[in-house]
């Protein structure tokens, strides 16, 4: 059964649940390079096992709460506390996993109270999620970060 392309070196069957079968756990590889470069890049946890010949995804099942609370804090232990705010691919992330745990609104309020919005010109974005040189003009928009990581995160399923 094809699952996927995934990120790093293996390890990608793990008893996370601890009821005796294997899942198959690895990051969301849409979160790599989209915000920062692939080394300060942070990517949310993603959960996948295989029923009847297809992939499922178990990601927010509630059982692997504890997976994801040991995952965010393994990507907060990655970033410089002095870079916390000015990362954008660490924020990228954390904000995904947040979301995933259910502390989505405080998460972004946090976001948004330490972001340095005055030093942030804002980057060209289209809305549609479409590449920019494929991007029609009514879609094109100018967004500081927040806003850019707000469409994606929607884009990609990370609502709160």
């Amino acid at each position: 059964v094809p699952v996927g392309d995934f990120d790093g070196d293996g390890d990608y069957l793990n008893d996370i649940d601890g009821d005796g079968l294997a899942e198959i756990s690895t990051v969301e590889n849409r979160f790599l390079y989209q915000f920062d470069s692939y080394a300060a890049s942070a990517a949310p946890l993603v959960i996948y096992t295989v029923q009847g010949g297809k992939v499922v995804d178990l990601t927010r099942e509630p059982r692997f709460l504890p997976a994801h609370r040991d995952w965010l804090r393994q990507i907060e232990e990655l970033v410089e506390p002095a870079d916390r705010w000015t990362s954008r691919g660490f924020i990228a992330g954390w904000l995904a996993e947040k979301i995933v745990l259910g502390e989505g609104p405080q998460a972004w309020a946090e976001l948004t109270a330490n972001w340095d919005a005055a030093s942030d010109d804002g980057e060209e974005t289209c809305t549609t999620g479409a590449d920019i040189e494929e991007c029609s003009k009514n879609d094109l928009q100018v967004l500081k970060f927040p806003e850019r990581l707000r469409l994606f995160l929607a884009q990609n399923g990370y609502t709160f």
